[in-house]
């Protein structure tokens, strides 16, 4: 997964979200965690976010 990290006007701030995964150290090293953050990303950008 690529990352660009550009600086933001304030306004652009409208728009942002904190998400925070927590994955059970059962399950770390899956894939879960990369899987749940691209099914986001993807569902914000479906939806104009």
């Amino acid at each position: 997964m690529d990352y660009k990290i550009e600086k933001m006007k304030k306004s652009d701030w409208k728009q942002v979200a904190e998400v925070s995964i927590y994955i059970s150290e059962k399950y770390k090293g899956q894939g879960i965690g990369t899987t749940l953050l691209t099914s986001l990303i993807k569902l914000s950008e479906e939806n104009g976010f």
